[in-house]
Parts: structure tokens; C-alpha cells; sequence
């Protein structure tokens, strides 16, 4: 997590680019992230977020792009009412503390100008975004009456109170005095100095005390071992650390948006995977139970065709059974042993009705078994078609691509519709590879994308590919001129292994011209059957030069 520091170098590579910067527009994403869209022609990364996210709290500029919600909350519509248009005119750090003011100049619906502060306190579980007028507050993403607080209400209408602060000192030379001064306290001779120091000074997280600790060349030492040369190395240190603070490095905002974006788009990808496979999985399980149970209609056949021999051996043999009996032992001509079979009579019925009893049960569990071998073949249509939307999830690292396979669940019902209204058209987000010679190779990540490479995007004399008996890409090879063999490796590489995380060294794929692949009966998206083919075995190590 970012400390006071490196927010205090951070804002010091940010504060000059966004001073005199306009809000454009203003997001919020989910309940932990605010994003502002600045206009000024000096920047080249146009969004400042603000995360207060406890796992990464941070305030920094961004290039991000983020899918925003339909309907934006209570405290976004009530900045956007404040701030959008507003004009930046200060940002400042409580010293080293995680907590920001930016100031905003606006013009209030009477054409007022009026000046506006964002308190951003990014203290990990506690953090929080309040917009206060004149220190009083407006609003905030979290509220809280005294009662649950503790110390201050975070209500509106009532006095902005800063957090609670510790007594740690700022690295400015008198609090190095009292800093050194302090050494001399026999009860911490045994502490470690990172501790010491970490204990005393002012936003020093773990990394930023490391770095210290590595500048003073006083690792794993003891207060009790230090000397005075090691005083005077110390003063001098801590003195060189901080005026290296306001040396502006441009990088550490790039480095702070690079990590910042992993950091959220793995968070997002991962809990919209866990939602969407929940759902899928769900599915799966639900025709798994119904495959069983036609399995076990279709294993009754040798009920019915026992049904169907005590049946013949009746109708047979009814001259021989002249009264109402409760069984009857005929010989089974139908066993070239003919054993003596017995086969049970209802009393109250006459021979011939129990004939016709038999024979009323036979043609039922028949039935039966056709129907189940008929529905037990639509549900493996329907599981292959969701392990398929299984496999394209667990395989996704685009927030874009999990978008498409929610939208497709909706579509078939599984998922409600956030919006009634229609949807305008996207760009589907299929990965496109262009090899050297000029060739094209397009790669469907799920399932909406599968169907519209395969049956919209391809021509008949492109090149198909799917791995074999697994559900995965549909990869399509646009050539020049003939396909070569390279060019036909290369695509096979990409339906066999692109996005799969098993541990198998080689694969079989399957390709053939695109005019011999047509929908599957089912008409299941992204399911399809194919002839005329080829098969190919690639391996996993072969080189992709992409």
C-alpha cells in the first residue's frame, strides 16, 4: 500500500500539472473509486483517481478506462453538481500524513464563484472522501454519527474535524533534534532502529523505512550499538533523505498508474470471474443431475426387454393358463437353455390382460428411454455449451471480454438485464495477430466472439481451427495467397493453447476450410460441427513471434 512518502513525492511530480487543471467529468466506478477527467493540454495522463481502496489507497493521474455504471451514485451526482467545471487550484498534504485537500474553484446556479475542498484521507481501513464548503461538510462517501466514529461525526452540516493524528515527527531539522535526542532513552536500547524510526517519523511505510535504512547503511543495527559517529551518520542521512524528496521523478507517476491498473483490473477481473463462473458452475451442476437421471432411464432397457419376453412367453401360452393365478412358470424358449422362467400375474386380471399388461409396460419403458436418450443428447449439447462459456471465463483477462460473456448469460436469461434499453453496438474484442508475410490470424476469446469471427468475419476460402474435443478458441487464418505450412502452425499454436492454462506439452487441433463449419442444431453460440478436415499435432514450445 502507498505511505505518506511516497504520496508526498508523488504529489510533488502531480501538483504542478493539476494546479490550474478543470474537471471535466467525474465517475465513480464502485463505491471505493472516484475518477476526475481533467482538461489541460500539459498532461498526458487525463484522469486523477482517487482509491480508497484499504488494499490501495492512492490519489494519482491515469491513463485507466473503466466500464462505468448506468446509474451513477448519490455522492458522484452531487460532486459532478459541485466540481464538474470546477477549476484546480490547490492540492496539499498534511506533511507526511495520507491526507489530501484539493481545492476547487466553481461557480455556484447564482453564477457565485465559490471555492470548495475534497478532504481525501487515504488511511487504509478508515479512508474516505469528504467535500466540505467553508470547513463545513457537504457530503462523503462514508457517514458516520459521533457514536460510531468515536471522535468526530462525518455528517452534513457539521465542522470538518481532521482524523485523529499520531504525535510522529516530520523530517524537518528541529524534529531531527528531537528525533536524535531520543535515542538516548535506556528502554529502547533493545529496539531495532527501522522500528525506532518507523515508531518516530512521519509516513514511513515498510518500503520507504527500508530505502532509508538502506541510505543510512545502518541495517539490522540496534539502538543500543549505535556510537557517536553513527549519531552524526544518521543526522546527516535523514537530512540527504529529505531534501531527495522534493527531486521531481516523472516516473514514479507512470510507475504508480502501472501498478495501480494491475492491481484494480486483477481485483475486477477476479470478482466478476467469481460471479459469472458461480452462475455457469451453477448450470453445470443442475445438467449434470438431469444427465444422470436419463443415464438411468436408458440403463432400465433390460427391464424392458425382460417385460417384453414374459410378455411373449404369456401370449404364447395362454391356452395353458385357464384360471386366475398369482404367477405362472413357463419354459423361455427365447434362452437356449430354456430355463423355467416365473412371471408374476395380477389375480385380478384375466391371462390375456396381463398380457397386455406386460406388453403396456414394455412400450412405456421403451418410450421412455427414447425420449431420455433424446433429452439426455440436448443436455450435453447444453453442457458443452456452458463448459465452453466455463473455459472462455476461466481463461479471460479483459474486462472487456468478461462484459461480452455477461452480456451473452443475459441473453440467454441467466443474468437480469441491468439496463431496458438497447445496448449500443461494441467492437468485439477478439485478439488480431499479423505475421510477417502479411497473413491475419483472428482469435475468439468467448463465445460472442467465436460466432461472429466463424460465421460473420470469415469468407469460404479462410482457414478454421479449434483445438480437438475441447472447448476453446475459434481461430481464423486470413491468407494472402495459399496458406503455408508456417502460417498454419501459427494459428493451430493459437486455437490449441491461447488462454489455456493446462500443463499438456502438445495438443491436437483440427482446421479446415471455413465453408465446411456450420451451426451446431442446437444453435447454441460458438457451437458449430465441421467436416472435410485436417488434424494437427503442435506443440506448446513452439515459438509465437507476434
Amino acid at each position: 500500500m502507498i505511505d505518506g512518502i511516497y504520496l508526498y513525492k508523488l504529489i510533488n511530480v502531480i501538483k504542478e500539472e493539476l494546479i490550474g487543471s478543470r474537471i471535466d467529468k467525474i465517475y465513480q466506478p464502485n463505491e471505493k473509486l472516484l475518477i476526475f477527467r481533467i482538461k489541460n493540454n500539459k498532461l498526458d495522463l487525463n484522469k486523477l483517481v482517487i482509491s480508497i481502496d484499504p488494499n490501495f489507497c492512492s490519489l494519482h493521474l491515469s491513463s485507466i478506462s473503466l466500464i462505468n455504471p448506468d446509474q451513477p451514485t448519490s455522492f458522484c451526482m452531487l460532486l459532478r453538481k459541485h466540481l464538474e467545471s470546477g477549476i484546480i487550484v490547490d492540492i496539499k498534504q498534511f506533511g507526511y500524513e495520507r491526507i489530501i485537500e484539493l481545492s476547487i474553484e466553481s461557480y455556484n446556479e447564482l453564477g457565485i464563484k465559490t471555492l470548495k475542498v475534497l478532504h481525501i484521507e487515504l488511511m487504509g481501513k478508515y479512508a474516505n472522501v469528504i467535500l466540505t464548503d467553508s470547513k463545513i461538510i457537504v457530503d462523503a462517501i462514508y457517514k458516520y454519527p459521533i457514536g460510531v466514529n468515536g471522535f468526530r461525526e462525518i455528517l452534513s452540516k457539521r465542522a470538518y474535524i481532521l482524523p485523529p493524528l499520531n504525535n510522529k515527527l516530520t523530517l524537518d531539522d528541529k524534529n531531527i533534534n528531537k528525533l536524535l535526542a531520543t535515542i538516548n532513552n535506556k528502554e529502547l536500547q533493545d529496539l531495532s532502529l527501522s522500528t525506532f524510526l518507523q515508531q518516530h517519523l512521519q509516513g514511513f511505510g515498510k518500503k520507504s523505512m527500508n530505502d532509508l535504512i538502506e541510505l543510512l547503511n545502518l541495517k539490522d543495527m540496534k539502538i543500543g550499538n549505535l556510537n557517536t559517529n553513527h549519531l552524526i551518520s544518521l543526522r546527516k542521512g535523514i537530512i540527504e533523505y529529505r531534501e531527495a524528496l522534493d527531486v521531481k521523478n516523472v516516473n514514479i507517476k507512470y510507475e504508480t498508474d502501472t501498478a495501480f491498473n494491475q492491481f484494480y483490473f486483477n481485483k475486477e477481473i477476479g470478482q466478476k470471474k467469481q460471479i459469472l463462473n458461480s452462475i455457469v458452475n451453477k448450470q453445470i451442476k443442475k445438467l449434470i443431475k438431469k444427465a444422470n437421471i436419463y443415464k438411468d432411464k436408458i440403463n432400465q432397457d433390460t427391464d424392458s426387454e425382460n417385460l417384453r419376453i414374459k410378455g411373449e412367453l404369456l401370449s404364447a401360452n395362454l391356452y395353458q393358463i385357464n384360471k386366475r393365478l398369482n404367477y405362472v412358470d413357463l419354459e423361455n424358449y427365447y434362452d437356449p437353455e430354456l430355463p423355467i422362467m416365473r412371471i408374476d400375474l395380477n389375480e385380478a386380471l384375466s391371462p390375456s390382460q396381463n398380457v397386455k399388461q406386460y406388453f403396456k409396460k414394455y412400450h412405456k419403458v421403451k418410450e421412455g428411454k427414447k425420449q431420455s436418450e433424446i433429452l439426455l443428447n440436448e443436455v450435453g449439447n447444453e453442457l458443452d455449451y456452458f463448459n465452453s462459456i466455463e473455459v472462455s471465463i476461466n481463461n479471460c483477462n479483459d474486462l472487456m471480454d468478461l462484459q461480452e460473456i455477461r452480456d451473452e448469460l443475459e441473453s440467454i436469461g441467466l443474468l437480469q438485464k441491468k439496463s431496458k434499453g438497447k445496448k449500443p453496438a461494441k467492437k468485439l474484442n477478439y485478439l488480431r495477430v499479423e505475421l510477417d508475410n502479411g497473413d491475419i490470424i483472428l482469435i475468439g476469446k468467448n463465445n460472442k466472439q467465436n460466432d461472429y469471427l466463424t460465421f460473420k468475419d470469415a469468407s469460404n476460402r479462410d482457414l478454421w481451427f479449434h483445438r480437438q474435443d475441447y472447448p476453446g478458441a475459434h481461430v481464423i487464418l486470413k491468407s494472402i495467397g495459399e496458406p503455408n505450412n508456417e502460417s498454419i502452425e501459427k494459428a493451430a499454436w493459437y486455437a490449441g493453447f491461447y488462454g489455456n492454462n493446462d500443463n499438456l506439452d502438445g495438443v491436437t487441433v483440427d482446421y479446415t476450410f471455413k465453408k465446411h463449419v456450420k451451426r451446431h442444431p442446437s444453435l447454441k453460440l460458438g457451437k458449430v460441427f465441421y467436416t472435410d478436415f485436417n488434424s494437427i499435432y503442435i506443440n506448446k514450445k513452439i515459438s509465437q513471434d507476434k
